[in-house]
């Protein structure tokens, strides 16, 4: 898997490469500058095209009304914590 294909550059400013290679397995759906993960308690946005750093979004899923940037430390915390939660692909033309 070659990670520089997968990921913006901000992206390996902030992560190494295990953590890179988790975000892109844990992720529903991504693309070079954004992915999008759930886990069974929150909702991550990892956005490189919003500022001039990464920007890691986060909130809880239930409720979605604690939103917030957290950083990286936090973000692996929170991902870590909770599995990851069910869901279903769906393709759209």
């Amino acid at each position: 898997m070659d990670l520089k294909e997968l990921f913006h550059p901000k992206f390996f400013e902030v992560f190494n490469e295990d953590e890179l290679k988790e975000i892109y397995e844990r992720a529903f759906c991504g693309t070079e500058e954004c992915y999008v993960i759930f886990n069974q308690k929150y909702f991550f946005e990892l956005s490189a095209d919003i500022d001039d750093e990464l920007e890691i979004y986060c909130d809880e899923c239930e409720t979605y009304d604690k939103g917030e940037v957290i950083d990286k430390d936090e973000f692996l915390k929170r991902l870590r914590a909770y599995p990851p939660r069910d869901g279903k692909v769906v393709e759209l033309d």
